[in-house]
């Protein structure tokens, strides 16, 4: 019964969730520097339209947010043993952009438009090309002036 008690504890240690590492925060249209205790040889993203990323040299690595949303992120040593899996979530940068949903002149439908607005707002793409929105389903059109 003495051997067994040892083996039942590390039984329940090992049935223990492990609580999941918080993800990497990428801002939108900027870098991140990714520091590691191990060198990397080989990185692996999940859906590279989300991040981008280039080995500065073994244990630094930059991250470059494309586009808002969740990813993966893989990154193997020479020997291919995984030295970092963690998820990537890329979002915008928060309180400095405004966007604006305008009429399309002449026609259904709306424009938006994406503001970076620090000193005063300039328009900018955010990751994206500007883009006109689909026309309202039954939206009514403006009467001609």
């Amino acid at each position: 019964m003495r051997r067994l008690m040892p083996l039942l504890a590390l039984g329940a240690f090992l049935s223990t969730p492990v609580a999941a590492a918080d993800p990497l925060i990428v801002t939108l249209d900027k870098a991140e520097l990714l520091r590691l205790n191990a060198d990397a040889a080989d990185v692996i993203i999940g859906n590279p339209a989300y991040v981008d990323a280039t080995i500065q040299d073994p244990r630094v690595l930059t991250l470059f947010g494309k586009r808002a949303g969740e990813t993966n992120l893989i990154i193997l040593n020479a020997d291919r043993k995984v030295v970092l899996n963690r998820a990537v979530v890329v979002r915008p940068e928060r309180g400095r952009h405004v966007k604006v949903i305008s009429p399309m002149k002449g026609v259904q439908g709306a424009a938006e438009s994406t503001y970076s607005c620090t000193d005063g707002c300039s328009p900018t793409t955010l990751g994206e090309e500007a883009k006109e929105l689909a026309p309202a389903g039954d939206a009514v059109a403006p009467e001609p002036r």
